[in-house]
């Protein structure tokens, strides 16, 4: 019922979590992503 709902929730997180952890490097590694500077990117992003 209730309470399983909530454990299936905390897994899918700490799986959704977990990709993120894998996947950040392997994106920044191959140059897609920027994130030693976060907001200087979303400010080039708006601005062009």
């Amino acid at each position: 019922g209730q309470a399983f709902d909530v454990f299936k929730l905390l897994i899918a997180a700490v799986i959704a979590v977990a990709m993120l952890a894998i996947l950040v490097p392997i994106l920044e590694s191959i140059g897609l992503i920027n994130i030693s500077n976060p907001s200087g990117e979303a400010v080039n992003l708006i601005k062009s």
